[in-house]
């Protein structure tokens, strides 16, 4: 090789590295999912608040009647198997129908691998599949252009395939994928959606270390889509973040008595939220929008002053930042070079 070839191919394999993956995110809906995205769930309509952080996307729970300066991920609510489920994907591509103006993509359902968000029923992943199977050909029906994602999965630990003995009524999340998988799954949805909160650790924390428990929890469950073929497949974290302590007279209330653990201060959730950022954008090509969990639920009138989600918050009760709110506005917001940075990650299988 000529010494001008070898000096060429030296100065294309920088760009490569140094360029980010996608030239622009006006692109296509498909292509604008292509690398990481900074986005945000939202409660009430704080749009100002979210165009101040610099964000791309939002995800909210109540349709847009209008055109968002973000993009929208919408969630479409699913507490266990509709009772006519054929009816129910009818209505859903008429929904899609009506607001494909506003909607970019479209996440189906709630950590159905809890009890409490499947109707109160025992977690099934095969039912989950039918709803999915159902929900994914309406909306292409109606939007081909549409992404969907499957329901974020709360990570329930532990650290392997096994089942988790303190949640007899829950089903661990990488078992859950796998069941998914199982039921055929696949080729049902182009994104998986996925909570990987950080609990009480910070974001570069090794999960095998945390019992899985813990903001990488997104690589295992990366490693069981890989497994099964899909891994040109992304991952959406469609919620995660870090809990504030809402003062011992919360302590009492609710399922605070099993959260406290988790609790970390201003000064840390600031920090492992932009950290959680830099990490996913340096170690995680697969990685598409990550959603911070949240910027508003501490605003808005229906959570009772002690609910954890009021704590999970980058705002306070009235509106105003919070340091992490203020932290992630004067974060850059670089497009990722999809550079993947090996780290020493366990399989999801136990040694």
């Amino acid at each position: 090789m000529s010494r001008w070839l070898r000096t060429a191919l030296a100065i294309a394999i920088t760009l490569a590295i140094l360029l980010p993956a996608s030239a622009s995110s006006t692109g296509s809906r498909a292509a604008s999912s292509i690398q990481l995205g900074y986005g945000v769930n939202v409660a009430a309509s704080r749009w100002h608040q979210v165009a101040e952080l610099g964000f791309d996307w939002v995800k909210v729970y109540a349709p847009p009647s209008e055109r968002l300066p973000f993009k929208v991920l919408y969630r479409v609510e699913v507490n266990g198997p509709p009772s006519d489920l054929e009816q129910w994907g009818k209505d859903l591509r008429d929904f899609v129908s009506a607001h494909k103006d506003y909607i970019e993509a479209y996440e189906i359902g709630n950590e159905p691998n809890l009890d409490w968000a499947w109707g109160g029923r025992k977690p099934n992943p095969g039912e989950y599949v039918q709803v999915l199977k159902v929900a994914y050909a309406r909306i292409k029906e109606a939007d081909p252009q549409a992404i969907v994602v499957t329901a974020g999965l709360a990570t329930t630990g532990p650290a392997g395939m096994e089942q988790p003995p303190a949640y007899p009524q829950a089903w661990s999340d990488l078992l859950f994928i796998q069941a998914m998988y199982d039921h055929g799954a696949k080729g049902y949805f182009d994104a998986l959606g996925s909570h990987p909160y950080g609990f009480a650790y910070p974001p570069e924390q090794d999960p095998w270390q945390a019992n899985g428990l813990a903001f990488r929890r997104a690589e295992q469950q990366r490693q069981v889509m890989v497994a099964n073929g899909d891994g040109d497949k992304l991952i959406w974290a469609t919620e995660w973040g870090w809990l504030l302590d809402p003062g011992s007279g919360c302590y009492d209330w609710g399922d605070w008595s099993t959260r406290t653990w988790q609790i970390v201060s201003q000064e840390q959730q600031a920090d492992y939220l932009r950290r959680a950022f830099l990490y996913a954008c340096r170690h995680w090509p697969w990685m598409g929008p990550m959603f911070v969990s949240n910027l508003d639920f501490s605003t808005v009138p229906w959570y009772h002053e002690c609910e954890p989600m009021r704590w999970y918050s980058i705002l306070n009760p009235d509106g105003s930042p919070r340091l992490a709110y203020t932290c992630l506005k004067e974060m850059p917001k670089p497009p990722c070079a999809k550079v993947y940075l090996p780290i020493a990650a366990k399989s999801y299988i136990a040694p």
